[in-house]
């Protein structure tokens, strides 16, 4: 279930980091297929994921990895047996890093054919993060578009 997320409580925060979620499987190539997070100034987070139904999930809390608990030695076997999640600031060189730092001045929904939440547009000034559910993954995309705000509510509909 997603979290009622107000985009008037969002709209004006300035953001402090970007983090993804990336997944690491024995010494294959690590993955960016996981949720990313928004760091706000004021410390709070905005975490956008994909949901196992495909659609967006917004949530204006931290990401919790599963295997924070457990000590190095069982994460690397766990790494190398399924896989894990490793939470990684986001590279200086990806243009979606250029936000980093500017205020929140829109955010605009993205719905599929039945209005589903699939993607979101958060806009800072003339820079933006297109981040969209697209095959049951995370696709995150620097943008130059600015955006409508608009309210979303659980059901990915207009608040």
């Amino acid at each position: 279930m997603t979290t009622r997320v107000d985009t008037r409580n969002l709209v004006g925060r300035e953001c402090s980091s970007l983090e993804r979620v990336r997944f690491a499987f024995a010494d294959e190539p690590i993955e960016d297929v996981g949720p990313i997070i928004i760091g706000w100034s004021d410390g709070t987070f905005l975490t956008i994921d994909v949901g196992a139904d495909w659609t967006l999930r917004l949530k204006q809390a931290d990401w919790q990895d599963p295997y924070e608990s457990l000590s190095d030695g069982e994460r690397a076997r766990i790494r190398h047996e399924n896989g894990v999640f490793v939470r990684e600031a986001v590279a200086a060189s990806d243009p979606i890093n250029l936000v980093v730092g500017s205020e929140l001045t829109a955010l605009r929904r993205i719905g599929d054919e039945v209005d589903q939440i699939i993607g979101v547009g958060l806009s800072f000034g003339s820079l933006g993060i297109r981040a969209e559910a697209y095959g049951g993954e995370l696709v995150v995309t620097a943008t130059t578009t600015a955006t409508e705000s608009v309210p979303l509510d659980p059901d990915g509909r207009r608040g």
